[in-house]
């Protein structure tokens, strides 16, 4: 027999569409903000940080799949602070005919991987490990691009690539083992390929 009990930790304005959770050794609990690309960092005593550990500039569209999805801290966290970021950064636009023949600029993103080092609850030294994915298609943006990270037992990082929207109109695309849309990846912490 086991109970368990709920409390709320942060709401409002310190907890808006959060996407992922990472718990770290020393008992802070790291926590990403979606659609405005911030993480928040809860103390040891169950306290709000007040300034963000970060902010990434990612893109968003009508508050669908995109923007900072996934957060991993390093399995060697105590010793180097390493904390991972998955988001859907902008990277322009495009003139897209909508069905009733309008025209209207659509975003276009890309899944990116960067790295952080935290000190004394800041982020520092952004390194980009991963930015070499496709960009996503004009015709469904906002839809399942980047998705969420990982550490294995292994030690590698695990990423998760969405569909881009893209299956019913190029199921092949997903079905290419040379594609990294609709694949679960591998890498080593640097980006690498594993």
């Amino acid at each position: 027999n086991f109970s368990l009990d709920s409390a709320v930790v942060a709401s409002g304005g310190l907890a808006d569409s959060v996407s992922s959770i990472e718990f770290s050794p020393d008992g802070r609990i790291f926590y990403t903000e979606q659609y405005k690309g911030i993480v928040r960092i809860l103390k040891a005593d169950g306290t709000a940080q007040t300034e963000p550990f970060v902010q990434v500039p990612v893109a968003d569209w009508l508050g669908l799949d995109w923007g900072l999805t996934g957060m991993a801290l390093d399995p060697g966290f105590e010793t180097n602070h390493y904390v991972y970021l998955f988001y859907t950064a902008l990277i322009g636009s495009e003139s897209y005919q909508e069905a009733d023949g309008t025209t209207r600029e659509h975003p276009i993103g890309k899944p990116t991987v960067v790295r952080y080092t935290e000190q004394n609850g800041a982020a520092t030294e952004e390194t980009v490990i991963s930015d070499a994915f496709p960009q996503t298609d004009v015709r469904h943006p906002g839809y399942n691009a980047n998705g969420e990270l990982h550490f294995g037992p292994d030690g590698l990082l695990y990423a998760s690539v969405g569909g881009y929207d893209l299956f019913s109109e190029e199921p092949d695309v997903i079905r290419d083992p040379t594609s990294a849309i609709g694949k679960l990846l591998r890498m080593n912490p640097d980006g690498s390929a594993s």
